[in-house]
C-alpha cells in the first residue's frame, strides 16, 4: 500500500487525537531494535504531516536517529473521517481500560451523528400502506428474513 514515499522524521507529528486518546509512552528497546531491522509497513500520515497511524514507528526512527521514513500520505475529507480512521488503524492494539473508555466514547461521538444522519436520509417506508401482495412488501421482506427465520 505504500507509494515508496518518504518523509523527513523531523517534519512529523503524533495527530492531537492519537495523543489524547492513547497518551503514549516511549517504545521499549526491543520495539526499537525491531525497527531498526525492518519497518514492515510505512507510518501513515495526513497532508499536513500528522501521524494517524505509527507514532511509536515514529519515535523509534526518532531514536534511531533515523533522517527519513517511508509515509503513506492519505485525504479522509473531513476531521471526523481523520479520527475515525486513527480509531481503526487502532483497532488491534492492546488497551489500558482508560484507553478502552476513551476510545469507545469517541467512538459513540463520532458515529451517532452519522448514523442519525443516514436515517433521516434513508428511504422511508410506510407499512401500513403496504398490502400482502405489494412488491414493496416483498422488498422489505428480503431485507428482514436474513435477520429472522427463513
Amino acid at each position: 500500500m505504500s507509494n515508496g514515499a518518504t518523509m523527513m522524521v523531523s517534519d512529523l507529528e503524533p495527530h492531537p487525537f492519537s495523543e489524547e486518546l492513547f497518551k503514549q509512552d516511549e517504545p521499549s528497546s526491543r520495539f526499537i531494535q525491531s525497527i531498526d531491522e525492518e519497518l514492515e509497513n510505512p507510518i501513515i500520515v495526513n497532508q499536513d504531516g500528522l501521524i494517524l497511524d505509527g507514532v511509536r514507528r515514529w519515535k523509534a526512527a526518532t531514536a534511531l536517529d533515523w533522517d527519513s521514513i517511508p509515509v503513506d500520505t492519505r485525504d479522509y475529507g473531513s476531521t471526523e473521517m481523520e479520527q475515525l480512521a486513527i480509531l481503526r488503524h487502532n483497532d488491534d492494539r492492546e488497551e489500558t481500560f482508560s484507553q478502552k473508555m476513551r476510545i469507545a466514547l469517541q467512538y459513540k461521538e463520532l458515529v451517532a451523528p452519522m448514523m442519525e444522519k443516514r436515517i433521516e436520509q434513508s428511504e422511508k417506508v410506510d407499512f401500513a400502506d403496504l398490502s400482502e401482495n405489494s412488491p414493496q412488501l416483498d422488498q422489505q421482506m428480503q431485507r428482514v428474513r436474513p435477520l429472522g427465520n427463513s
